[in-house]
């Protein structure tokens, strides 16, 4: 989800609010709002100056999609998406790296530095991620990955391999990962990467 900021007090738009102490118009408005339909036709009032968070339909009211004259929305954080009116193809790139040593485990309880928690993250899921253990074959460093923290959800990634789930395949919404049981021996990575849908809320 990406972070933008109302402006409708900018360029050649309208001098609705003049600072008495200086003849001035105030950079924020104190007067103006403006009622906007959303992608899902929700119509939003925005007030001069307030931030909300929502999908990149927005970026297209700010600049350089339009000029200064024309924006009234400013981007303040951008999740990297590129907005698409196919929801499915709203998504954007999440990359994790998480390091492994001899002896971790599963988190009891909870999240740890051991687990990626894309739900709690992203108020999402994952639709599509590639976990790639680097750790050495010759060292045993081969790790147990549990799938939405289900015990019957465990696999085997070994040491030096690959592991991709393509959408459709699953709705991941958090990875543990436990060192292999009397195989791993030193300190060693998983990276992953993964793409979250961005939610459209107006």
């Amino acid at each position: 989800m990406s972070v933008f900021k109302v402006k409708l007090n900018q360029g050649d738009q309208g001098t609705l609010d003049i600072n008495p102490a200086t003849g001035l118009e105030f950079t924020t408005s104190v007067q103006r709002t403006m009622y906007v339909a959303g992608p899902n036709g929700k119509i939003r009032e925005i007030v001069d100056g307030t931030t909300f968070t929502d999908c990149n339909y927005w970026k297209q009211f700010a600049v350089p999609q339009v000029s200064a004259n024309d924006a009234f929305i400013e981007v303040l954080t951008d999740d990297g998406s590129v907005y698409s009116s196919i929801a499915s193809e709203n998504t954007y790139p999440v990359v994790a790296n998480i390091t492994l040593n001899s002896g971790t485990t599963f988190a009891t309880s909870g999240y740890a530095s051991r687990t990626i928690d894309v739900a709690g993250s992203t108020g999402n899921f994952a639709s599509f991620m590639q976990l790639t253990n680097t750790g050495i074959v010759a060292s045993g460093q081969n790790v147990d990955v549990k799938l939405n923290g289900n015990s019957g959800a465990i696999f085997v990634l070994e040491a030096n391999s690959t592991q991709v789930f393509n959408g459709g395949d699953v709705a991941i919404t958090r990875v543990d990962f436990s060192t292999r049981s009397g195989s791993s021996v030193g300190a060693f990575n998983v990276e992953a990467l993964y793409s979250v849908m961005s939610q459209c809320n107006s």
